[in-house]
């Protein structure tokens, strides 16, 4: 638990900053799929609202940076916060995330607090794929 007070401290600016606007209904909850997740070309069950079985997305966004929350509840007992927890959720591994992006991407990092206590932001390498317009 402590991983989780750790980095919720360290990254708070970009995480809950005043000047972040949510956009997770617009492009992980609409018809637009501005936002793809799958694991080995198989699309995943994603989305805003935190539903059972599925990755719970959560897309903010300012001038300057966007980030990506992904919250795991497949395969959990039940979504509700003030009911026991039995099981964990099944671990994913291996997503592959398509994000349209219509501005330069500088560089990408991830974080998480799961992995044995190491809550320092990873670079990520990513392709920048050509497009129609």
């Amino acid at each position: 638990m402590q991983n989780y007070y750790d980095l919720i401290t360290r990254y708070s600016k970009y995480l809950f900053s005043q000047d972040l606007r949510d956009k997770s209904a617009v492009l992980t909850g609409g018809i637009n799929d501005e936002i793809k997740l799958s694991i080995n070309g198989e699309k995943m069950n994603f989305g805003p609202n935190g539903e059972k079985d599925s990755i719970w997305t959560i897309v903010k966004e300012n001038k300057k940076y966007k980030t990506l929350n992904l919250v795991n509840l497949i395969g959990i007992d039940t979504i509700k916060w003030d009911q026991p927890q039995y099981t964990d959720p099944k671990i994913q591994q291996h997503i592959e995330i398509e994000w349209l992006i219509d501005e330069d991407v500088e560089s990408i990092y991830w974080i998480t607090a799961d992995k044995g206590g190491d809550i320092r932001p990873k670079k990520i390498d990513f392709v920048r794929a050509p497009h129609n317009v």
